[in-house]
């Protein structure tokens, strides 16, 4: 799965990294970005969040907006001194960056879900898939945007010798 708005801490397949001088770990520790990320993902899945997403439909400034909100909060919820004379828009990029440096870190793979079901690298339980892979699809569901679940194997036919492209997205 590629993310492709930098809130995720990606920009498509690759880490986001706002410029070469943007190091995580230059404003935040190990300790403290386990501790921002576990708020963010409490946050993230909260009931309140998920309603003002689903609120926020389509709007992508207010979902953009959301997304900042919940992330400065979580980086505020540590309570770390030294940060807090530190610029929003610092603190939310550093945060950012941090992903790239810590992708592979097995410390951190279940983090958020976005670690956890971050397709763009090699891991046992979730193996690298990219354009043209072979991909098991049993088991595995397409949701309509009405609602409907389809299996994914329903649209592959055994003497199909055409590639079945398949576009999928999420906004939250």
């Amino acid at each position: 799965m590629g993310m492709m708005h930098f809130s995720s801490g990606k920009h498509g397949l690759d880490y986001y990294t706002p410029d070469k001088y943007c190091d995580p770990f230059t404003l935040f520790t190990r300790d403290m970005l386990k501790r921002i990320y576990a708020k963010e993902h409490e946050l993230r899945r909260s009931d309140a969040i998920q309603q003002a997403y689903t609120e926020a439909d389509s709007n992508f400034k207010q979902l953009e907006k959301i997304t900042e909100d919940l992330q400065y909060e979580a980086i505020q919820s540590i309570k770390e001194d030294k940060l807090a004379t530190v610029n929003r828009q610092v603190l939310l990029r550093h945060f950012r960056a941090a992903r790239g440096f810590l992708a592979k870190d097995e410390e951190f793979k279940d983090a958020t879900d976005y670690f956890q079901y971050d397709r763009a690298f090699q891991r046992e339980e979730a193996p690298l898939i990219q354009c043209g892979s072979q991909v098991p699809v049993e088991g595995i569901h397409l949701h309509t945007l009405d609602g409907d679940s389809i299996p994914l194997s329903n649209w592959i036919h055994p003497n199909m010798n055409k590639p079945l492209l398949i576009f999928a997205g999420s906004l939250s």
